[in-house]
């Protein structure tokens, strides 16, 4: 199950749709999409385009925007509710990606995973600073760290100050990408 959100960018998605159409495990994969938000200025109808392509679909309309990932929720339970049946997978994507390798849910739904691992996340390389930027956490964040931040974000002059400081610190601190546990 492939959870995307649209929220005003309804040819990105057609495009993400698309181009997961090319997938060999294709029959593996059904896509769903829930409309947050349809765009004014393009005359598209996302649920009608997608019906037309060779993957399996289901649109919602929650009939406001959830945000992202209540949106993606919001579609995983409406699909659950029809379906009557966990899916043996979920993945939650951007659609602002594109999936070059046609085998990559085949060899995703093949692998051998240990069993404590419950998610999977792929590299975040940002070209301009020539880092990965993958949010890695060996440790749970501790629950001070946790309300520290909550505190920051709730002001928005300190949010911004702190977006900034980040930002001069991740210069001068590169990351190097962290080969996987497993």
């Amino acid at each position: 199950l492939v959870c995307v959100v649209n929220y005003k960018n309804e040819q990105e998605v057609l495009d993400y749709a698309r181009n997961l159409s090319n997938q060999t495990a294709l029959s593996e994969i059904h896509l769903l999409v829930t409309n947050n938000a349809s765009s004014s200025s393009v005359n598209l109808d996302l649920e009608q385009e997608l019906s037309t392509l060779p993957i399996s679909a289901c649109y919602y309309e929650p009939g406001k925007n959830l945000g992202y990932l209540t949106g993606a929720l919001y579609g995983y339970r409406q699909y659950m509710v029809s379906a009557k049946k966990e899916p043996l997978w979920v993945v939650v994507s951007n659609t602002d990606i594109e999936i070059k390798d046609s085998d990559f849910f085949l060899k995703m739904i093949t692998n051998d995973y240990s069993e404590d691992i419950w998610c999977l996340a792929p590299s975040v390389y940002s070209a301009s600073k020539k880092t990965y930027d993958n949010p890695q956490y060996t440790e749970r964040i501790s629950l001070s760290k946790l309300n520290r931040l909550i505190w920051i974000h709730e002001r928005p002059l300190l949010a911004f100050l702190y977006a900034k400081l980040s930002k001069m610190k991740a210069k001068f601190t590169r990351k190097k990408k962290m080969g996987s546990r497993y």
